[in-house]
């Protein structure tokens, strides 16, 4: 990619994001991101900070396209993120399966006490007093 606009748009557009999602992120109107992925107008460096945070880029990639695309440890914050949120995942299945064998043991439980009680009913039927 050639421009820091191709690049910003590109960026921006694998994110799914639209003009007014990454307006909200960043704090940056939307119609100046326009501008800048037009090639219109270049930002300030507190917009392109802004914008490299925002899209999680690395600031010298958006303004050469040189250098790795990344910014350092983002992707370990990405892969943090989700094993947290797997992990709270399978807390609550593992909750949700002890929950489960309790009930199960439970109706065991009463399954044996109730065949028990047949068992006794029969040798008395067999065996009268």
């Amino acid at each position: 990619m050639d421009s820091f606009g191709k690049r910003l748009r590109s960026v921006r557009m694998s994110m799914s994001m639209s003009l007014r999602d990454l307006n909200e992120k960043s704090t940056i109107h939307y119609a100046i991101i326009s501008q800048y992925e037009n090639n219109l107008t270049f930002p300030q460096v507190k917009n392109l900070i802004l914008l490299s945070e925002t899209l999680k880029v690395s600031l010298h990639w958006l303004i050469t396209g040189k250098g790795p695309k990344d910014l350092p440890g983002s992707e370990d914050k990405e892969s943090i993120g989700r094993v947290k949120s797997e992990l709270a995942a399978a807390r609550k299945a593992l909750q949700e399966l002890q929950e489960q064998n309790k009930s199960l043991k439970l109706q065991r439980y009463e399954d044996l006490q109730y065949v028990n009680k047949l068992q006794k009913e029969l040798l008395e039927l067999k065996n009268p007093k």
